[in-house]
């Protein structure tokens, strides 16, 4: 071949390699897209009075930041962030919540605690709904039906019970049976 010496060779090398590594990148996934396995997360600091995620938002998320592992390739930035679940408190305990019920929610103390101040000028002047408001209060606070007033959690500490709502809607997935014949 005429015209081809040792430099048109390695700029032909040179653009065959880079247009291979453009089509490669298409192809790659983006950073924060990664599977669970393929990526790994900086390790979250837990509040000991809480036993709740530091930097939980109201909206009950927290960002973590992640970066993937040392043999995975993706497109975008390396280091990337990603929101996981926690437990909004702002200070109303489990345990203060029930006792308060238990001993004084005869007098609407534990709801006056939660923030509903009309619930329990109603429980002050009923004597706790007549005995009956009272029982009621205690079963829905002890299930955590009812919690604090701004929507938060409860602080149950790092063993506490946690009670979380489950529900079934038409994106709930359901697993067939398996009938086994």
């Amino acid at each position: 071949m005429k015209g081809f010496n040792s430099s048109s060779y390695f700029l032909l090398i040179l653009f065959t390699s880079s247009l291979i590594s453009t089509i490669r990148s298409q192809n790659l996934p983006k950073c924060d897209a990664l599977q669970l396995a393929q990526f790994e997360c900086n390790k979250m600091e837990v509040n000991r009075d809480t036993g709740e995620l530091v930097g939980c938002n109201v909206n009950n998320t927290v960002t973590q930041s992640c970066y993937p592992l040392d043999k995975v390739e993706c497109n975008g930035d390396r280091n990337f962030t990603r929101q996981i679940q926690c437990f909004y408190t702002n200070g109303y305990s489990y345990s203060k919540t029930l006792g308060l019920s238990v001993f004084l929610g005869y007098f609407g103390v534990d709801r006056f605690y939660l923030g509903y101040p009309t619930i329990g000028l109603l429980k002050l002047m009923t004597f706790g709904g007549f005995l009956v408001g009272n029982w009621i209060d205690i079963i829905l606070i002890a299930t955590q039906t009812v919690g604090p007033a701004d929507g938060s959690y409860y602080v149950v500490g790092l063993n506490g019970p946690r009670f979380t709502k489950i529900s079934m809607s038409n994106s709930t997935y359901l697993i067939p049976e398996d009938k086994g014949y």
